[in-house]
């Protein structure tokens, strides 16, 4: 086929469908074959060429030419120039040629060859070949030429320099000569690296599946992914990076090959819910709380110098993910373990070794060769083989533990404080300055390596300065404190035997000792020590100092020895045993009641506390005693001698017998809550005289026994109560309550509202004028106008639950009836009457008065109004509050007549009514008998009706008559005649809400 050649200007040309030969020779041509298999040469210029369907050979030459394969098996060259080449459907071969160019293969298995020049090629759909090896370097730096490769879909083959690989999906085949970063996407990859420069470096990741990495001699990055991986170094310093994802990896490295480093990543389960994934499964979302992370118990392989533990997916939420503790050990080699930022373990193994444990509480094992260690931030453990000492062989830790493998050894400490742990044989323990542990017995051991439980050896503990704490197992163990100015130490003692039969003594220079079981006795020394039980029955000595007795839950026995000590008890079956003249004792208890008088096996003690909120009490004995009251409410009761009470918080009671008693009680007390707490109410009982007007925090007096005495209260709101002899009570300031109880008392409440509860009438109460409004609380028929109470006394209250009646005086009152039914008489003045349950009659009196029928259950009252209740203006009106329909009766007075205070006037709502009364709703006069009206009454014809009325009633008689829903009262008064209207009174059996002419009365 002959060769057609076209101009040398930009020429445009459609093939026929036969099969072409086309040479467009210079310009930017733009050629299209066609159908057939056609062979298009672009020339010089920038030229696109299209093949159509047909197995086609294009050439770009020269210049920056697109070429589309089309349809068929193509064959396409880029040549020079920047080209961008598609091969698209059928199974093609794409040469870039020299320049940068894109090469996409498209569907089918296609060849991509990309030539010199930095070149772009994606492989599409299908198995491709993506070849590139023509990048340049000196002295081992690539200068030019980089290339990056995409394989896309199927299972590709690269082979490159120096370029970028993408694998994508599909079981891709890596070729990597000299150096190359490779993404091996999804599928079982393989990636071979092909090299022998040592300064060459390569990034080769396998992604999703099952892959193989074989790096050269550089120092390469090796990436395993997430499968079964197999990772091989080659001669340089390596980089494994190995994702632990719960499958295993395997990990080659040949002896000699560089020093190499492991990353270990731990991976986690996804819960299914919430999280995001990609199309291939991959969690896109930070782990969440339904997470679980895979257990992360990980060895350096072999020829492998350095391992880091690296935690990274907690970056994102390390709070909500389960996991467990990561594990990293080393091999025989001198390796490099360096921590997370998690709580870590790090076993360097065989070797001389460098741990780095970083932050997090770690655990570092040392003792098979010479470690460098740094514990970094957190609270760090050496789990040792060997003896160890914190100051010389470790920087940053805290804690030793001491492996059973490390026999007969010893463990110390620093300047700070310190955690040291023995094992089971015979261990020395030195802790140095600050607060150490040491722990004898085993009790914290780090049991990772099988140690036994029980320990048998006998060790020497020595804490040094600061307070520590020693934990022994036995008696024989040696715990050395040299000097009290060390800090105050504590030992816990824990025995092996199952029957305790031991006493434990402490040591010189050791202030504390606490029975942690399997011990019968534990003796104090010459020190202020504190001694606690274990909750059987223990025998605990004090020695010589201020010691503090703890027994727990048995039945103790005690024994102070000389000092002031302290007996924490929680029965009445615990026995204290100290002697006259060695101190000044106590007995504390948060559980009992405490009484040192009765208690028989509690001999020669002194003085009593209670601690925590329960309500307890406390009795003193014949000697002079300090008792301590709690948060709770609490009875103080020092009986005979001096005796200091101190109630503390709760509304404490003072028994008291003498004067020379001390009462100490705090003002604004803290509750519970460490709040300031006012209102507790504090009360002294006494059987003597007895004045509080110098004790400023307490409220209350109670007088007990039968001799006549007195008592004074304070500037407070007291509540002072008498015996039942002849008492004077005096409240001085503040709104006081004064009870005599039995016997002919004298009350004085002095200034502020008092109340005064009598027990008799022959009580004399003494209040002057202007001293507060006063009540009295009596519980038989009072008249407040009584000669003794000279008018000063204003409110009287009916108590108890029979009918009794109270009277007030000239001034205003306020009187208060109780349940049953009462008379209350107001009499001048401007009273309130509350009449309360019951039948109770109230009368006002004399001035503007308010008469209350409020009950819990409706009875018959009856509100009676008598001589000089006026009728002359609203503001003069008595006020009658829940008068109750059907039940409650309106009294204006049949015997006392009701006197005007205004000038009678002719005509409707004038004048006085003279004498009648209300009941049922039915009005009744004084005069008997009735009269019939010849003119018809109703509320037409009410004027015809009144006219008549003033006509025919004479001799001052009185005539009641009902028009509509008012009632009427009409009176003769000689020259002038009164008509009444009672608005809202009807002639049936009820009172409706509404007022009596002329605002008189009024009724709510």
């Amino acid at each position: 086929m002959a060769v057609k050649k076209l101009t040398n200007i930009a020429n445009t040309w459609l093939g026929t469908n036969g099969n072409d030969n086309i040479d467009a020779l210079a310009g930017n041509d733009t050629l299209d074959g066609g159908k057939g298999d056609d062979k298009l040469l672009g020339g010089t210029g920038n030229d696109l060429i299209a093949g159509g369907a047909g197995n086609d050979t294009l050439n770009g030459n020269d210049g920056n030419d697109v070429l589309d394969g089309g349809i068929g098996v193509d064959t396409l060259y880029g040549d020079a120039g920047n080209d961008i080449i598609y091969g698209g459907t059928g199974f093609d071969t794409l040469n870039g040629g020299t320049g940068n160019d894109y090469l996409f293969g498209g569907v089918e298995n296609d060849i991509l060859y990309g030539g010199t020049g930095s070149d772009l090629l994606e492989g599409g759909d299908g198995a491709d070949i993506l070849a590139d090896t023509n990048d340049k370097t000196s002295y081992g730096k690539v200068i030019t030429e980089q290339d990056e490769m995409i394989g896309g879909l199927g299972a590709d083959i690269f082979y490159g320099g120096y370029d970028t690989m993408w694998g994508n999906d599909g079981n891709d085949i890596f070729n990597v000569k000299n150096q190359g970063t490779v993404y091996g996407g999804t599928g079982d990859d393989k990636i071979t690296v092909t090299n022998s420069n040592a300064k060459l470096a390569s990034w080769l990741e396998g992604g999703f599946g099952s892959d193989t990495i074989i790096s050269g001699a550089g120092n390469d990055t090796l990436f395993s992914g997430y499968g079964f991986d197999k990772l091989q170094g080659g001669a340089g310093n390596d980089n494994y990076v190995m994702t632990f994802d719960g499958m295993k990896d395997t990990l080659i490295e040949n002896k000699g090959g560089g020093i190499d480093t492991v990353y270990f990543i731990r991976d986690f389960k996804d819960d299914g819910r919430d999280d995001d994934k990609d199309d291939t499964g991959k969690e896109l979302d930070p782990p969440d709380s339904g997470d679980t992370a895979y257990n992360f118990n990980v060895f350096l392989p072999t020829n492998i110098e350095n391992g880091v533990l690296d935690d990274q997916i907690y970056m994102f939420n390390p709070n909500k993910v389960s996991y467990t503790v990561a594990w990293l050990t080393g091999n025989a080699l001198n390796n490099r373990l360096q921590g997370s930022a998690l709580d870590d373990i790090l076993d360097g193994g065989a070797g001389n070794d460098t741990v780095i444990a970083g932050a997090g509480d770690d655990v570092i094992f040392a003792g098979k060769g010479t470690d460098s260690i740094n514990g970094g931030a957190g609270i760090d453990l050496i789990a040792s083989s060997v003896s160890f000492n914190l100051s010389g062989q470790a920087t940053g830790v805290e804690e030793i533990d001491l492996l059973d493998s490390a026999g007969k050894a010893k463990a110390t400490g620093t300047n700070s404080n310190n955690l040291l742990i023995g094992n089971q044989f015979a261990n020395i323990l030195e802790g140095g300055a600050g607060d150490d542990i040491l722990d004898g017995f085993y009790s914290k051991d780090f049991e990772l390596k099988a140690d036994t439980l029980k320990a048998t050896g006998i060790d020497k503990l020595i804490g040094g300065t600061g307070s520590d704490l020693y934990r022994i197992d036995s008696v024989e163990d040696k715990v050395i404190e040299n000097a009290p100015l060390e800090g105050v130490d504590t030992v816990e003692f824990k025995g092996e035997g199952s029957t305790p039969t031991d006493t434990y003594v402490l040591p010189a220079g050791v202030e504390n000792l606490k029975m942690l079981g399997n011990l019968k006795e534990g003796d104090g020394n010459n020190l202020n020590n504190r001694i606690i039980g274990d909750g059987t029955d223990n025998i605990l000595k004090g020695g010589y100092g201020d010691d503090f007795l703890e027994g727990g839950s048995g039945k103790d026995k005690f024994e102070g020895g000389y000092g002031d000590d302290t007996f924490l008890v929680d029965n009445l079956l615990e026995v204290i045993k100290e002697i006259a003249g060695q101190g000044n004792d106590w007995v504390q208890t948060d559980k009992i009641n405490l009484d040192l008088g009765t208690q028989g096996n509690w001999v020669d003690i002194e003085n009593a506390r209670l601690t925590g909120s329960s309500n307890l009490n406390i009795s003193g004995r014949e000697t002079d005693n300090t008792l301590i009251g709690n948060k709770g409410i609490n009875v103080l009761d020092g009986g005979d001698g001096i005796d200091t009470l101190e109630g503390g918080l709760g509304n404490d009671t003072y028994v008291v017998d003498t004067m020379t008693d001390k009462l100490n009680e705090v003002n604004n007390e803290l509750n519970n809550k460490g709040e300031i707490k006012d209102g507790w109410i504090d009360t002294v009982q006494s059987e003597i005289a007895f004045d509080m007007s110098k004790l400023f925090n307490f409220e209350n007096l109670s007088l007990t026994g039968s001799t006549s005495i007195n008592g004074t209260g304070n500037l407070n709101n007291n509540e002072i109560r008498g015996n039942d002899s002849i008492n004077l009570l005096k409240g001085l300031a503040g709104n006081d309550i004064l009870d005599g109880a039995g016997g002919v008392d004298t009350l004085m409440g002095g200034t502020g509202d008092d109340t005064y509860h009598l027990s008799n009438d022959g009580d004399i109460i003494k209040e002057l004028a202007g001293e507060g409004t006063d009540t009295i609380e009596i519980q038989n028929t009072f008249s407040l106008s009584s000669p003794n109470l000279k008018n000063n006394i204003e409110n009287l209250t009916l108590m108890g639950t029979i009918a009794i009646d109270g009277t007030g005086t000239n001034g205003n009152n306020v009187l208060t009836g109780n349940s049953a039914g009462n008379m209350l008489t107001g009499l001048s003045g401007v009273d309130t009457l509350t009449g309360k349950d019951g039948a109770d009659t109230l009368i006002g009196g004399k001035g503007t008065d308010t008469l209350d029928l409020t009950e819990s259950k409706a009875d018959k009252d009856v509100v009676r109004f008598a001589l000089g209740d006026s009728i002359a203006s609203a503001n003069e009106a008595d006020k009658v509050i829940k008068f109750a329909l059907f039940y409650d009766t309106l009294d204006l007075a049949s015997t006392i007549k009701i006197a005007a205070t205004s000038a009678a006037i002719d005509g409707e709502d004038a004048g006085t009514i003279k004498s009648h009364k209300i009941d049922k709703g039915i009005i009744k006069f004084d005069d008997t008998g009735s009269f019939v009206s010849s003119v018809p009454i109703s509320v037409n014809n009410l004027s015809n009706a009144i006219e008549y009325l003033k006509q025919n009633i004479t001799n001052q008689s009185t005539v009641a008559f009902q028009v509509g829903s008012d009632m009427w009262v009409f009176q003769d008064a000689g020259a002038t005649d009164t008509l009444i209207t009672l608005v809202g009174v009807s002639g049936v059996n009820s009172l409706s809400t509404g007022s009596f002419a002329g605002n008189a009365i009024h009724i709510a």
